[in-house]
């Protein structure tokens, strides 16, 4: 997992820190994060947004507004990160999007 907000951001855009992983369940905002264009099984090229306290913000914002939408109201937040992903054979594009893990 690639981490994008560290325990600081997550109180610092109003959610409170769980550090106990286990109480927490994975959800996918659906909030696009990058782009990876492969070709033969190697990356030919990668767009990734800068890691600015703008985009944290904008992250925030989208997370708080898309579980709302789900009637998921989550106080406690671990962990907004992105999967690691490998590059497949032949040509494309493999896009990430942006993951919580709370409750």
């Amino acid at each position: 997992m690639e981490e994008l907000f560290s325990r600081e951001d997550i109180e610092k855009f109003g959610f409170l820190y769980e550090s106990d992983s286990t109480k927490c369940r994975m959800y996918n905002t659906s909030l696009h994060f990058d782009c990876n264009y492969y070709k033969d099984g190697k990356w030919t090229n990668q767009t990734s947004p800068e890691i600015t306290d703008e985009w944290k913000q904008y992250a925030s914002d989208w997370i708080k507004q898309r579980m709302a939408g789900f009637g998921i109201q989550w106080k406690y937040l671990n962990s907004v990160f992105v999967m690691p992903i490998s590059p497949l054979q032949g040509q494309g594009v493999m896009c990430r999007r942006v993951y919580v893990k709370g409750h």
